[in-house]
């Protein structure tokens, strides 16, 4: 067989490959080496120069099959100074992320991943309350709740922030106080009992409001149940909101003692009892502290809608894709003994339904993922494989 060898070698590498390949082949260039070998000739070749290989070694192998082709066999030493067909690049090109982050508005990739992680540490909080863990269990009468979870959940996390700042709210949740969660709201009844309409969205402000319409929106985007009219679609989510849009029972009057099942918690309580939440709670929100400039005057919702939607799609995505895992694939290390509160369900193997992610599994899960999936945003462009075309010709 016919092979050619080329060096791309540097400093002392050169001098040591130099030798090995005269030995075997004629040199016919100063870095090119030429001659007819077998394959076992080939393998002692190879064998020698890994012997004498560093850093700087930089060696391909090429099999010259005819007139008109040659095969790329290996490359010993570098790789990274040859592509995929052992061509050497003679040229290269480097991308300004600069302007591409402030374009595209890359620069509040923080406050994307850090609202979907914090967002994913409470949007199932509402599943802790006694209607819905019956119908976990498939009690009787118990097929659905009143006021859905994301509701619920989000009235727990009104009621967690209160009239704090984002700054003083975040540094609660670095060690949080079971305290803060014992009370929260009833849907329109007031921490101090009065009964008002009390929107929830427009009581948060600034992150904790960006954080508050995740988890409501972590199934489906709100819509307004008065009226469809564009007139008030910049104003219909201060105006017009109630649960009734994913809750149409709620207000129902033969609904009313269900009502109460919906907002009374069983006797673990919520996840706040459990220590690994509240250590992922502890790290997502030093990390926020550290890595957010909060502007309290700031509107995401009406101003950066880009940034929303890619933190609801980090949301999404992750609780999707952790909800689907299956029974063997949970996580005991985000599960706490003292907890046993299940956040769904699944089919063992006798076709039974039975508990299968336990509730504060679930939440450390799905923020643990969305924050990986908002990281990697930034990245996808770069990282994907690009599609190839293969263009087809058809025969006359």
């Amino acid at each position: 067989m016919m092979v050619t060898f080329v060096s791309q070698c540097e400093k002392n590498a050169l001098k040591k490959t130099r030798r090995v390949l005269d030995a075997f082949a004629d040199r016919i260039g100063d870095n090119t080496w030429q001659t007819l070998i077998t394959e076992d000739g080939l393998q002692t070749v190879k064998k020698m120069l890994r012997q004498t290989a560093s850093k700087s070694t930089a060696v391909s192998c090429h099999w010259i099959r005819s007139r008109s082709r040659s095969q790329f066999l290996w490359v010993v030493g570098n790789k990274d100074k040859f592509n995929s067909e052992g061509v050497v690049p003679v040229n290269s090109t480097v991308k300004d992320f600069t302007n591409f982050y402030d374009d595209h508005h890359w620069k509040t990739l923080s406050e994307i991943r850090f609202a979907a992680e914090i967002a994913g540490l409470f949007h199932d909080f509402g599943k802790a309350n006694t209607l819905f863990q019956r119908k976990l269990k498939g009690i009787s009468g118990s097929s659905y709740e009143p006021y859905r979870h994301e509701w619920v959940s989000l009235r727990m996390f009104q009621a967690f922030v209160g009239k704090k700042s984002d700054q003083e709210w975040i540094s609660s949740l670095i060690q949080p106080d079971k305290s803060l969660f014992e009370t929260y709201f009833r849907d329109g009844i007031g921490l101090d009992g009065s009964c008002e309409d009390n929107n929830p969205l427009t009581e948060l402000t600034g992150f904790a409001q960006l954080v508050g319409w995740l988890i409501l929106a972590h199934h489906k985007l709100p819509l307004s149940t008065t009226t469809l009219s564009f007139a008030y679609a910049d104003d219909w989510m201060s105006r017009n909101f109630s649960a009734l849009w994913n809750s149409p029972k709620c207000q129902e009057p033969e609904e009313q003692v269900r009502v109460k099942g919906n907002w009374s918690l069983t006797a673990s309580g919520l996840p706040i009892n459990s220590f690994h939440w509240c250590a992922k709670a502890c790290f997502v929100a030093s990390a926020a502290k550290t890595h957010l400039k909060f502007d309290k005057t700031k509107n995401w919702l009406k101003s950066d809608a880009f940034t929303c939607h890619l933190a609801r799609l980090s949301l999404t995505l992750a609780d999707h894709y952790y909800s689907a895992k299956t029974l063997e694939e949970v996580r005991l290390e985000w599960r706490s003994e003292s907890y046993r509160l299940a956040a769904n369900t699944a089919k063992n193997d006798d076709g039974e339904k039975v508990p299968k992610q336990q509730l504060d599994e679930h939440l450390i899960g799905v923020a643990d993922h969305a924050g990986r999936i908002a990281k990697a945003l930034a990245k996808l462009n770069t990282d994907l494989p690009s599609m190839k075309i293969t263009t087809f010709c058809a025969k006359k």
